[in-house]
């Protein structure tokens, strides 16, 4: 059963949230309450032997990372989905997570007001036009990284 304790991020920190996850297997997973395109910082700590088991498994890029405690990986988690390996008998791995919450996000786009009251404050062109930025965010947002065809254009 995996344990979480959330508290606010640290001052002057580029992240809203953080939190701790203390669990002894990681079961796969894509971060959706995660700001889909931003970064997630994942510092892995604990007492095991990083290379024997406590890898990241990067399922969407058929890649495994071997991970040291101490180490901090940055990772697209709203949109990857992930997991960790197992470690050995006696050892244990636990994650600090920093991360922006969607909630959050969404909150200051609708300048502090829940998505209730910000539909009874708003007027119908206001919530359009709020509707209108939400259904082009995704693509705004895919813009941001980098294609095959750049990396060739680079050659």
């Amino acid at each position: 059963m995996e344990r979480r304790i959330a508290f606010p991020a640290f001052e002057h920190s580029v992240f809203t949230t953080c939190d701790i996850i203390f669990n002894d297997t990681f079961s796969s997973r894509i971060n959706y309450e995660t700001v889909f395109d931003t970064m997630e910082a994942f510092t892995v700590m604990g007492s095991y032997d990083h290379t024997k088991g406590g890898h990241i498994v990067c399922w969407d890029d058929h890649t495994m990372i071997e991970l040291r405690p101490g180490s901090t990986v940055l990772l697209a988690a709203g949109c990857k989905q992930f997991s960790f390996t197992a470690t050995g008998p006696g050892e244990t791995q636990f994650l600090f997570r920093q991360y922006c919450d969607a909630s959050i996000m969404r909150w200051l786009h609708k300048r502090g007001h829940s998505d209730g009251e910000f539909e009874q404050l708003q007027g119908s062109a206001e919530i359009a036009m709020w509707e209108e930025a939400r259904a082009n965010r995704g693509c705004a947002a895919l813009g941001m990284f980098s294609q095959l065809q750049d990396l060739f254009a680079l050659s």
